[in-house]
């Protein structure tokens, strides 16, 4: 799920996960270490596969490479192609600068870009909109005044007390409802708020960001809004309730919304979006609870509650001794590198997030001119054809479950590399935004695409968009529209390059594909149907099975620190994903194929998750990512697969076998 809009108000600075992680917060080399065309994967004979087949596969390149103070994580297979990229964007905007005879959307990215470099008109931009906004507010007089003032900011790109995202509806998901949400948690999962050295801190960065805006009682008034962020913490969801609220189709008419949440005054807002959409209370319980603490809750309180909300991420450039020090906050605790990136990378990267798909658009086929994207849907097609194989041979699943795995496999709607026309790219409205003032323009891009999700949804959900910019290095399923899209931001090596051997793009592009449409198979993708309907298709005892055989997957993660009921979906995703690019690159189970070859099959695989990261940032993936470290998307996978046992010959004893019974087969 997208997020609801451009947020500068706290530290949900990452954007909604997919297939791949979050690997684009440490992406880069510096220019001293040029990123290669085609990076070296050099073998680790000292290391036996069959110890340690990830050390036998990324150790080398792992030991050869430091990572730079600026990133984060670096996962080499994804990492080197979007430095690339980032390059090619970093110069094209540099460019645009000196250029006049450009269109509309050039403009737009043009002024933009121009507004995030010059720090002197950021300060300002800064300055005067923390004066503006606290000058609105000490002017109110009531609690209803206020709440009547932060709900209308929803219309105006704002900070304000609910989310509104529209979101298919389950019964019939060619029509959106809208998903209503509490707005305003700002760490990224409840857990954070049970560890005391970062409470501890983040108690110091609020008090002085309060001294900073002129409070007379600056610590009195952190305890104020810390009670306030550890009470929401307390009945958030974490990452897999989230999963499983998603399912639910809790759906409110705006009087029933009003009875349940009287203080929010949450139909002031309900009743000015589009009429005839059904309004669905994604998180019955923090909202109950929200609208209780506001009911609750003093003026003054109120009043410091939503300052810290919408002003806290603001400060940047304005107050660089804070802003030093919040950086250092992130760093330590939330995934952020050690030190930033230069000025003119971060106005690029924040480009790249505010208008991914204009930029892409002016780019794409400079890039990647005359792109094989007619080996590519090939591939695509002779995975799909292997998942369909294995399920028709599947000897647990019923009859009709069987039937209809098969259909939505066999139905989903494939989009490969980059749109194709306008309507598929679905770019932002275009907008007047200023060379000058980037607080102005953000405002202006938040009302902008609330105005545009808010329009998209009276209108029935089109297919054809695309929810990703094409040279995103990802690809995704998209669960109510039985949808897989394959980016071409991903289809570089080592993933795909046109003198490649078709086994080796097999073995990590067809990984992938295979993956995605897994997802539709999955614990999360089962529960649609092949029209992306929420209908329970499974049978009962077809259920039963399925948790059977997910179980010891849950327990082989749980087994090596991670979460294994709430990265699940991921790692049937890649159990799925390795079994059907075997299967296609290995077709003939009656024939022997060569070891090597075999051996090269899994060393490509095992090559698109070699990484390197902070701790901090490790912490961060084990608490909130849905997918597993890149250790164990390798070794707990190829321990699964026969064809991995036979390639390497490994036998009982070693570390990386597993007895045929404790192998988790699904599908």
């Amino acid at each position: 799920m997208e997020k609801e809009m451009i947020n500068r108000k706290n530290f949900r600075t990452w954007s909604s996960i997919t297939i791949l992680s979050i690997f684009l917060i440490g992406c880069n080399k510096e220019v001293k270490n040029r990123i290669p065309d085609k990076r070296d994967f050099p073998i680790n004979t000292s290391a036996p596969a069959c110890n340690d087949f990830y050390d036998h596969v990324c150790s080398k390149v792992i030991d050869s490479f430091e990572l730079p103070a600026n990133r984060a994580r670096y996962a080499f297979a994804f990492s080197d192609s979007d430095e690339r990229i980032l390059e090619f964007k970093k110069k094209f905007l540099s460019e645009l600068r000196s250029r006049d005879a450009i269109s509309k959307r050039e403009s737009q990215l043009k002024n933009y870009y121009m507004s995030c470099l010059d720090l002197s008109l950021s300060e300002k931009s800064e300055l005067n909109y923390i004066k503006e906004t606290k000058e609105k507010i000490n002017n109110i007089k009531s609690k209803e005044e206020l709440i009547s003032f932060i709900n209308n900011q929803f219309f105006k790109g704002q900070q304000s007390l609910i989310g509104v995202e529209p979101f298919a509806n389950p019964s019939n998901p060619s029509k959106s409802d809208l998903l209503v949400t509490a707005n305003v948690v700002t760490l990224p999962d409840p857990s954070y708020y049970l560890k005391k050295d970062l409470t501890n801190d983040l108690k110091v960065l609020i008090t002085e960001f309060f001294q900073i805006i002129g409070d007379k009682s600056p610590e009195q008034t952190m305890k104020t809004v810390w009670n306030f962020e550890e009470s929401m913490s307390k009945v958030s969801p974490n990452k897999i309730e989230i999963r499983q609220l998603i399912a639910i189709n809790n759906v409110k008419t705006i009087a029933e919304f009003k009875k349940a949440y009287p203080a929010l005054q949450i139909d002031n807002v309900l009743t000015k979006l589009p009429k005839g959409l059904n309004i669905r209370d994604f998180m019955p319980k923090t909202m109950k609870h929200f609208n209780n603490y506001v009911d609750q809750s003093s003026l003054d309180d109120l009043k410091n509650i939503y300052l810290y909300l919408t002003l806290f991420g603001t400060i940047e450039v304005s107050h660089k001794e804070f802003s030093s020090k919040k950086y250092h906050f992130l760093s330590t605790y939330l995934g952020k590198p050690k030190e930033r990136a230069p000025r003119g990378e971060e106005c690029t990267e924040m480009i790249k997030q505010r208008f991914s798909k204009e930029i892409d658009f002016f780019v794409i086929d400079k890039m990647f001119p005359n792109f094989p994207e007619e080996r590519i849907k090939k591939l695509v097609q002779s995975i799909r054809g292997s998942i369909v194989d294995s399920l028709e041979k599947n000897q647990w699943l019923s009859k009709q479950g069987k039937e209809e795995a098969i259909k939505k496999i066999q139905s989903a709607l494939l989009q490969i590399v980059k749109p194709k026309n306008e309507e598929e790219w679905d770019f932002n409205y275009l907008g007047e935004y200023s060379e000058k003032d980037y607080i102005y323009n953000d405002i202006l891009l938040g009302k902008l695409t609330r105005e545009k999700r808010l329009e998209d949804a009276t209108k029935p959900i089109n297919r054809e968009k695309w929810g990703m910019a094409p040279l995103a290095i990802n690809a995704f399923y998209n669960p109510t529209l039985n949808k897989f899209v394959l980016l071409q931001g991903i289809l570089q090596y080592p993933f795909f390059d046109s003198k490649m051997d078709d086994r080796d793009i097999i073995a990590g592009m067809g990984m992938v594909i295979g993956h995605e449409l897994g997802h539709s198979i999955d614990d999360n993708g089962s529960r649609y149907d092949s029209e992306g309907r929420l209908r329970k298709w499974l049978k009962d005892e077809d259920k039963k099975k399925f948790d059977e055989l997910t179980k010891p997957l849950i327990e082989q993660f749980n087994s090596v620190g991670h979460d294994g009921k709430m990265t699940l979906g991921e790692n049937i995703g890649d159990l799925v994903g390795l079994a059907a690019a075997y299967k296609t690159a290995f077709p003939d189970s009656t024939k022997e194929y060569s070891k090597e070859d075999q051996q090269n099959f899994f060393k490509a695989y095992g090559r698109i998750w070699c990484e390197v990261q902070t701790d901090s940032m490790k912490e961060l993936r084990l608490k909130s990512d849905y997918h597993s470290l890149g250790r164990q998307r390798v070794n707990q996978q190829v321990k699964n697969h026969p064809g991995f046992t036979e390639a390497f010959s490994c036998k009982e004893g070693d570390k990386m076998y597993l007895p045929e019974s404790k192998r988790v087969k699904i599908w």
